[in-house]
C-alpha cells in the first residue's frame, strides 16, 4: 500500500462522513441504497451555481433531482451502513436510475455508482451490486432521512454545502436517548469484563466508523440502539449458560 496509503484511506473516509451531500470525483465508486422519494427542484444556473427558479427571474429553468441514499461498505459476510447522504444529480443520471428501478426495483437492490470524467464531461454508471438482505433492510428502515425540500446546493454546483443549508444531523451527545445509549454501553462493558468489554467497544466504534461514542450521528442512533440490544441479549444468554453449565460441554 505504501507509506501514504493508510493516510489517503483516512482522508477518503473523513470526506465521506462529512457534509450532507454524497460527492464523486473522477473514478470514484460508491455502494448505495436509494431511500424514500426523489425530490425535484426548479433551478437556474448563474456563475456556476444553482439558484431557485421563480416566475419573472428572466432565466431559463432547469430541473435538479435529489434522493436520500444509504452509503454502504462491503465487508466479510455482508454490508455495513456508513451513513445517509443526499445524492443530487442531473436529469440524465436519474433517467438511468429510473431504468434500474424498472428492471430491478431500487427498493430491493444495492447499487454501485461510478463517476468517470471531469466536471464538464462527466458520465455515471449505475449497476446492481446485490439484493438487500432482511437484516440490512431492518437497519435501513430505521435510518433518519434528510428533508430534501430544505434549500441547499449540491456538490455538482459548488463542491460543498451552501451556507444556511441543512447541516449534518448533530451527534448524540446531550440528547437524552444518546446519554442512555452511553450508559447502556458502559453497563454492558462492565458485565462482559475488561477483555470482552473492550473488544465489544472496539467493535461498536468500528461498526459505526467513529472514534468516540459521542461522535455517533443522531441519524444512526436507532441502529446503534438495536446493535446494543443484540449484544445485551447475547450477554444475558451467556450468563444463563454459565449459571446452568449448559454452555460448557465439559461441565
Amino acid at each position: 500500500m505504501g507509506r501514504f496509503g493508510d493516510m489517503n484511506k483516512r482522508y477518503e473516509e473523513h470526506d465521506l462522513q462529512s457534509g450532507r451531500f454524497l460527492k464523486f470525483d473522477d473514478g470514484d465508486k460508491h455502494l448505495v441504497v436509494f431511500l424514500g422519494e426523489p425530490h425535484i427542484r426548479e433551478i437556474y444556473w448563474e456563475d456556476s451555481k444553482t439558484h431557485p427558479w421563480t416566475e419573472g427571474c428572466g432565466k431559463p429553468k432547469s430541473l435538479k433531482t435529489s434522493m436520500n441514499v444509504a452509503v454502504l461498505e462491503a465487508r466479510e459476510g455482508g454490508y455495513a451502513i456508513l451513513g445517509v447522504k443526499v445524492l443530487e444529480n442531473s436529469k440524465t443520471f436519474y433517467k438511468l436510475v429510473a431504468k434500474m428501478d424498472a428492471k430491478y426495483g431500487v427498493e430491493a437492490q444495492i447499487f454501485e455508482i461510478e463517476r468517470t470524467g471531469a466536471k464538464t464531461d462527466t458520465t455515471y454508471t449505475v449497476l446492481p451490486e446485490a439484493a438487500i438482505s432482511p437484516t440490512l433492510r431492518a437497519q435501513l428502515e430505521a435510518l433518519e432521512l434528510f428533508d430534501l425540500e430544505a434549500e441547499g446546493e449540491g456538490p455538482e454546483a459548488t463542491g460543498g454545502t451552501k451556507a444556511g443549508a441543512k447541516a449534518e444531523p448533530a451527534a448524540i451527545l446531550g440528547q437524552a436517548e444518546g446519554s442512555e445509549l452511553i450508559e447502556r454501553l458502559k453497563a454492558l462493558k462492565a458485565v462482559l469484563g475488561e477483555v470482552q468489554g473492550g473488544q465489544m467497544m472496539a467493535d461498536f466504534l468500528k461498526q459505526f466508523r467513529i472514534a468516540k461514542i459521542r461522535d455517533l450521528p443522531s441519524q444512526q442512533l436507532k441502529t446503534a440502539q438495536r446493535w446494543v440490544s443484540q449484544e445485551e441479549e447475547a450477554a444475558r444468554h451467556a450468563q444463563a449458560d454459565g449459571a446452568t453449565g449448559e454452555g460448557d460441554p465439559f461441565s
